[in-house]
């Protein structure tokens, strides 16, 4: 079962993701009897664990709520249910203006702004406007890799 933000947390910084892609990190250390320690601890509560199958296990208790298509774990209902969507394919949200349907009402918003023409988030550097953070943040690289390039 997938456990996304909860990570294992250990001494050392050997980082590491297992078959189903949840990251952790792995302590090891060589007693004299050269016998590797593997410690496991929740991110969240703290508590420590000596093998993954335990860990796995008791993350389940911070998020309880598991997709039936991938094992991906949610904290509430909601968050599980708006998941659902991604595997349905269900686009209940749709635009007023040109009919173009979305999975969640903060992308639904998101795309609002393309027939407004509102460009809300502005590159501290040169002023231009972006309609989204997004593409914001891709222009500011503009400005760093000429500040590298100058170097």
């Amino acid at each position: 079962m997938a456990v996304s933000n909860v990570q294992m947390l250990v001494l050392a910084d050997a980082k590491s993701k297992d078959q189903e892609g949840i990251s952790f990190t792995v302590s090891e250390s060589e007693s004299d009897t050269d016998i590797k320690e593997r410690s496991l601890k929740c991110d969240i509560c703290g508590k420590g664990f000596e093998n993954q199958h335990n860990f796995k296990k008791h993350c389940r208790t911070h998020r309880p709520f598991s997709c039936e298509t991938c094992s991906k774990c949610f904290s509430n209902i909601g968050h599980l249910n708006m998941h659902r969507r991604v595997h349905t394919g269900e686009k209940p949200f749709s635009c007023q203006v040109c009919g173009k349907k979305f999975n969640q009402t903060s992308s639904l918003i998101t795309h609002k702004v393309v027939h407004t023409g509102e460009k809300p988030f502005s590159c501290e550097t040169c002023g231009k406007s972006f309609s989204q953070t997004g593409y914001l943040n891709i222009h500011k690289r503009v400005h760093t890799e000429n500040i590298f390039s100058s170097l």
